[in-house]
């Protein structure tokens, strides 16, 4: 008579989630069977901001192939930003692994975790020339910066600005990138011309759209007169 020992597999080790394209990717290693074939995993990732976990089966259903054997599965990151996860941008998205076979339930991995979700910030707003500033051959402007919240910032502070401008001809250029504060003075431009700017925000995952155009004439105030003389005339 041969008799088998054999009982539920091993916890699986901790595994590690990270970004693939529009999606976190969560992957786990192999464990020990415990003499019987494992005939899958059920996958949990965390709530955000709870100590629960739930399940998302419709891409990472562990109990069937590709995702059992590959021990890999991708999930949405807007699936994680909705009603059941509720991430927020710039969240670290943390998960665990169970393995099962005829035996019954592994112990639970322990949580691990990789994944910072993450997106462009939102497009600068009220981009306006600082009028105290105004000169003959150049403009000043400034912006609101997207707020600092991770659904504005797309969950990363803003690192810098980009400059667009027309250069007065309709035909949109960068001309000035890195800029650190929300100002920025445009020099050696015409006066009597309008000239057209927008601004985009960078964090460290892109560039934002650009903000809405701002249409500014270059002109200041007129020289002062000259002094006048005045002229005696014979009669």
């Amino acid at each position: 008579m041969t008799i088998l020992a054999a009982q539920k597999p091993s916890a699986p080790p901790a595994p590690v989630t990270s970004i693939s394209g529009l999606n976190v990717k969560i992957t786990w290693g192999v464990t020990s069977d415990n003499g019987s074939p494992i005939t899958g995993y059920t996958v949990y990732i965390k709530k955000y901001n709870s100590a629960e976990f739930a399940i998302e089966p419709t891409n990472c259903d562990a109990s069937t192939d590709p995702v059992k054997s590959s021990r890999t599965c991708e999930v949405p990151i807007n699936i994680l930003r909705g009603s059941t996860f509720n991430y927020p941008w710039g969240s670290n998205i943390y998960a665990k692994v169970v393995a099962f076979n005829i035996y019954g339930l592994s112990d639970e991995s322990a949580v691990g975790n990789g994944a910072i979700i993450l997106t462009v910030p939102n497009a600068p707003t009220l981009v306006r020339e600082v009028v105290p500033l105004r000169a003959a051959t150049s403009i000043t402007i400034s912006w609101t910066p997207p707020p600092a919240t991770p659904d504005t910032n797309g969950g990363t502070p803003v690192i810098d600005y980009n400059i667009i401008s027309d250069g007065s001809i309709g035909v949109d250029t960068v001309i000035a990138t890195g800029v650190v504060q929300n100002q920025y003075t445009a020099t050696g431009l015409t006066a009597g011309k309008t000239y057209t700017f927008k601004v985009e925000a960078r964090n460290s995952f892109g560039i934002s759209a650009q903000s809405l155009p701002t249409s500014i004439l270059c002109s200041t105030v007129p020289s002062p007169v000259a002094q006048p003389t005045s002229v005696v005339v014979a009669n």
